[in-house]
This record gives structure tokens, C-alpha cells and sequence, in this order.
């Protein structure tokens, strides 16, 4: 997890957080509804709901349907919803739930069944309306920065195949928003103009040794400009990872190499891919032809942690045109580490806190209009970029009435990671974590009292794929805001009152 931004004042501090490691989630949102229907009960009690019986069904299942988790205190006897920024608390057999520190009442109540929490179907709708949440507001014309929507990233693909058919299987590096003016979108932050120009996308294929870099205009719906670029090379996409896998594993040569090392199951070997660097051709690899990444690899015991059982001194070239190994380089066999490691937790006993929550009864003190945020004093625009991840643009600040610049646009603007070792498996290692490989293309979904805390309001995140096709990263960005405590604090030997 990595903290981007930390904007502070007296007490309070307002966070976005990303996290990295990719995962995969499921949608199980059919198997839930499913779940709701099958073990909904009808309960005979005397209340009604429009004239019928009311229809009882699990907290859980009700709530989760409906995109929010639930929680349950067993001291206070409190069950607790949490939707974005809306937090329900609710005891059973209550009349009135606690809408972010508000009474509200509702139709019918909690009640327990067989060691069961069950609510009326119709619970979600009533404590998680729109107009009991105060934090998002509708934003009435579109920041100049937003990143280009599901339609948009579609509309840029469709135009490229139509206007170069022959581009059909193209892979696709990246499709982004063209960076507009920067003081026309002043303008149009500070002074409220209206923002005219055109909105234009930019895209990079990737086809073997060839780098396509070119622009749409969305406006007109017109392919703008088309650039080859020649013996260049672009970022590692997802499908690369797929790839190496499948040659190793396929590879005879490979096999009887890893036989050495004592590893006879070969899918249970992880290969890393790495770009291979320039050494001057003394590691034999000069041709400018070829699109070649190093694998390094790593055998899997079971333990969740295959890092901490690398096979060293075992490198396989591999030509991703060919999908072949052009080389396997080996030096003297060391032994893969085989005792267990595991990082999960898996290996320690879990310690069961009582719950720590995070009230904010008045509601939140900053509001979000589409992407933009404001909070205090300050404004921002917030979005997620495929190579540098977390964006935060137009930040400023209202000095006596007057919103001032403090920063145009800030993100990661690269990061290397040079391991340094001269060994045969590690020379060349020298991470390029947003240029070759994608902050934003690696970030995965966060979860709320892990990654962020409970009243972290989780934001979306679309990107394209390698195939040009929009995709969604659930919950990528956290807003959240925190205690930070005073900056400052003095007080006078015999004086009651401190200064702040």
C-alpha cells in the first residue's frame, strides 16, 4: 500500500491511497441474488409493509446485494452497514437506525431468528437513499482533465480499427486523455470559463519491434495522427506475463535445466519477466530485431510465497515474436531454499480486536463533484493514469476568498530499482515500475479496514486493456480523512489558555 497524498491542517488530514499487486476479484453479485431469494423468509409478525407481509432475509445478504458491507459488534449489540460514506448502525428489535449520527426510522425492524440478524428486503433502499448522503455532488460540466470513460476508450478503439483495418490484433500499450492546454484548464478552474477545446485521445500500439504512437479526436470522431516509430520497444503488457509462462513450461530444454536444480515439476515454477537492459553486447544480446525479455524464476512450495524460493543462476532469454527460448544462461546450481516462508499470516494465530470505529456523525467535511475534490480550503482532481498511477491535478488553495495555484498536476513521474548485485541473475534487474510496467495497469482493488479505513469513501478507476477494451478497477482510490493531531501547541508557564 502507498500513500500519495497527504494534505494536513490543524486536526485533520484528507489521504488517497493506491494500492499495488494485482488480484482478482469476482463478481458475485448473480450467486447473491440467488442467496437472497433462496433464503428469504416470510416473517408472520404483525407488520406490513404496503399492505403485505414483510419480507425477511438475511442482513448480509440483503446489504451485499445492494454493495455494502456489514459488520457486527458484539458488545454493543450493533449491527453496522457501510456504503461509500453512508454508515447505518442498527440494533435489533430498534424502530430508529443511525444514519451517519442521524435517527432515522424505519418501516420495520432487525430481528433475530435462530441465531439469525434478519431485515425486511426493502432495508437497503431506506437507509442507503441518495439524499441521506451529502458527500457526492453532480458534477454540472465535466473537468477538462477526467480520464476517458468506458464509451470513450471504445469510441478511440473503434476509430483506429476503422480507419487501419489491418491493425485489427493490435496491442495496446495505453489509450489516455491528450494533456489540453494548461491555461486554458486554469481558466476554466479559477475562472470559472467555459472550457471549448476539443477532447483528444492519445494511444501507443505495440507490434513487435514497432512502436505506433498516434491521436484521436473525439470531437470528430477522426484518426488525427499515426507515428511508427521503428527497432522500439514498449511497456511489458499483461499478456506478456501469460506468454512467458506458457513457453517455459512448454520448453524441453528449460525442463532439463531446471532438472539440475533439483525442480522436476515445472508448473510449479513462476517466471518473472524482465526487460534485459544494454550491456555493450557482452551478454550477447545486440539485436535490435528481436523483442526479448530475461525470466528469472521462482518455485512454488505451497507457502504463498514463492519469492523466498528463487532457483538461482538460471536465466532463460525468451523472443516474444517467436515464443521460444533463444538461450538459457546457467552458472554453478545453488540449492532452491525450501523451508516455508509465508507472509499471509497464514503461519501465526489471528488476534481478534474489538472494533475501533470511525464516527463522523455530521457527515464528512469534504464533498466530491465527479472527480474533483474539495475539503476546507483546498480543491483537487483526482484520477488514475495506466502508467503513473494516481493523479492528483488543479490543486489549490482559497487565500482570503481567492482560490491560488499550488500545483498543476502531480504524480509519479518514474521510478527505478536497480538491484546492483553482478551475479548472473541479477545484473540486469532494474525495475522500471511506471515506464515498463504500469502503476496504474498494476493496481488492485482496495479493502475497506485493510487498505483504507472504514470511512474511506472508494472510488473506480477505468482503464484500457492490452486489447483496447475498457475495464474497471473496483474501489483503486480511497478518500478518507483522519486525526492527525495539532501542528503546533504552546502554552504559557501560568496562562490557562494554548496557543494552536
Amino acid at each position: 500500500m502507498r500513500h500519495f497524498c497527504s494534505l494536513s491542517s490543524h486536526q485533520q488530514k484528507v489521504n488517497a491511497t493506491i494500492s499495488k499487486n494485482p488480484r482478482q476479484h469476482t463478481s458475485l453479485s448473480s450467486t447473491l441474488t440467488a442467496l437472497v431469494a433462496s433464503l428469504a423468509f416470510i416473517y408472520s409478525g404483525q407488520a406490513l409493509a404496503h399492505g403485505g407481509e414483510v419480507h425477511m432475509v438475511p442482513i448480509e445478504a440483503a446489504m451485499t446485494t445492494a454493495g455494502a458491507e456489514v459488520s457486527y459488534d458484539s458488545y454493543a449489540d450493533m449491527y453496522t452497514v457501510t456504503k461509500n460514506s453512508t454508515r447505518v448502525q442498527i440494533k435489533p428489535n430498534s424502530a430508529t437506525a443511525m444514519v451517519n449520527g442521524k435517527p432515522l426510522k424505519i418501516t420495520n425492524p432487525l430481528v433475530m431468528k435462530d441465531g439469525q440478524a434478519l431485515v425486511p428486503d426493502t432495508l437497503a433502499n431506506e437507509i442507503l437513499q441518495s439524499n441521506l448522503d451529502q458527500t457526492f455532488k453532480i458534477e454540472q460540466s465535466p473537468h477538462p482533465l477526467n480520464v476517458l470513460s468506458s464509451d470513450e476508450i471504445n469510441e478511440v478503439t473503434a476509430i483506429i480499427r476503422k480507419a487501419k483495418p489491418e491493425q485489427k490484433n493490435s496491442r495496446f500499450a495505453d489509450i489516455r486523455l491528450k494533456q489540453p492546454d494548461k491555461d486554458a484548464v486554469w481558466r476554466n478552474v479559477i475562472d470559472r470559463k467555459p472550457y471549448t477545446s476539443d477532447r483528444v485521445a492519445t494511444f501507443t500500439i505495440l507490434k513487435g519491434n514497432t512502436v505506433i504512437e498516434g491521436e484521436v479526436d473525439l470531437s470528430k470522431n477522426t484518426l488525427t495522427s499515426w507515428k511508427v516509430l521503428e527497432n522500439t520497444f514498449g511497456m511489458v503488457l499483461v499478456d506478456d506475463f501469460m506468454a512467458i509462462q506458457d513457453i517455459i513450461q512448454t520448453s524441453p530444454e528449460y525442463k532439463a535445466a531446471l532438472k539440475k536444480h533439483g525442480v522436476d515439476d515445472v508448473t510449479k515454477v513462476v517466471g518473472t519477466p524482465l526487460t534485459v537492459g544494454y550491456f555493450g553486447g557482452e551478454d550477447g544480446l545486440l539485436d535490435k530485431q528481436q523483442r526479448i525479455l530475461k525470466i528469472v524464476s521462482y518455485l512454488d512450495v505451497g507457502d504463498g510465497n514463492y519469492w523466498a524460493h528463487p532457483i538461482e543462476n538460471l536465466v532463460a532469454v525468451v523472443d516474444l515474436d517467436k515464443s521460444k527460448i533463444i538461450k538459457i544462461e546457467e552458472g554453478g546450481v545453488i540449492p532452491v531454499p525450501m523451508t516455508p516462508r509465508p507472509i499471509d499470516g497464514r503461519d501465526k494465530k489471528a488476534v481478534t480486536n474489538k472494533p475501533l470505529n470511525i464516527i463522523e456523525p455530521e457527515g464528512k467535511n469534504y464533498t466530491i463533484t465527479g472527480r474533483n475534490v474539495e475539503w476546507n480550503n483546498w480543491k483537487f482532481h483526482i484520477g488514475l493514469d495506466s502508467r503513473t498511477g494516481l493523479q492528483l491535478s488543479t490543486v489549490t488553495f482559497k487565500d482570503k476568498g481567492v482560490d491560488r495555484k499550488i500545483m498543476y498536476q502531480g504524480n509519479l513521474g518514474g521510478m527505478v530499482v536497480p538491484y546492483g548485485d553482478p551475479d548472473m541473475g541479477w545484473y540486469f534487474k532494474s525495475y522500471l515500475d511506471s515506464g515498463e510496467y504500469g502503476m496504474g495497469t498494476l493496481t488492485s482493488p482496495l479493502e475497506r479496514n485493510v487498505d483504507a479505513p472504514e470511512n474511506a469513501v472508494l472510488l473506480d478507476a477505468v482503464l484500457a486493456d492490452y486489447e483496447g477494451n475498457p475495464y474497471t478497477i473496483p474501489n483503486a482510490i480511497a478518500v478518507f480523512e483522519r486525526y492527525a493531531g495539532p501542528e503546533f501547541k504552546h502554552q504559557e508557564m501560568g496562562q490557562k489558555k494554548c496557543q494552536y
